[in-house]
């Protein structure tokens, strides 16, 4: 990691690899960087490869500064920035409809359980009986899906 700080215009660039051998230092550089300067601001075009840890520590050191009401401008983001923010995001969004799903009865489409709370749709535990009115709910549900499958396979 190699750290140039233009005392002209303020920015800070960053270059290398970043990674978490290197996010320890990195978090007290950017500490230090943003209590110094009124409106700090970060050139990240020179990175040549980025981890989790490093978006996560650059999301907090943009959360501090705005606290301190000096909002952190992350510019010129590297190919290998922008990858890594682009597939965490779409493993979050994966895990997301994992969950989702999970909670989900086969039975009933996913369009109906969207806006009804988990309780009302998940999958009752063995041995544990189900809350009447959230046993109630699915199977209104589960009823409603059932007549809409119907009346769209008539059409």
């Amino acid at each position: 990691m190699l750290l140039t700080h233009d005392e002209n215009s303020g920015v800070l660039t960053i270059a290398g690899r970043l990674d978490i051998s290197v996010a320890l230092e990195l978090r007290r550089t950017l500490g230090e960087y943003i209590a110094r300067h009124p409106a700090p601001a970060l050139a990240l075009s020179k990175v040549e490869s980025c981890d989790r840890t490093v978006l996560h520590l650059l999301w907090s050191a943009q959360n501090s500064a705005a606290r301190d009401g000096k909002p952190l401008r992350i510019t010129n983001c590297s190919a290998a920035i922008l990858d890594t923010a682009t597939a965490l995001a779409r493993e979050l969004q994966e895990l997301a409809n994992e969950r989702r799903i999970s909670k989900i009865d086969p039975e009933v489409d996913a369009e109906a359980t969207l806006h009804t709370p988990p309780a009302a749709v998940a999958p009752a535990r063995a041995g544990v009986p189900a809350p009447s009115a959230g046993h109630n709910r699915r199977a209104d549900l589960r009823a409603k899906v059932l007549r809409n499958r119907r009346f769209r396979e008539s059409l």
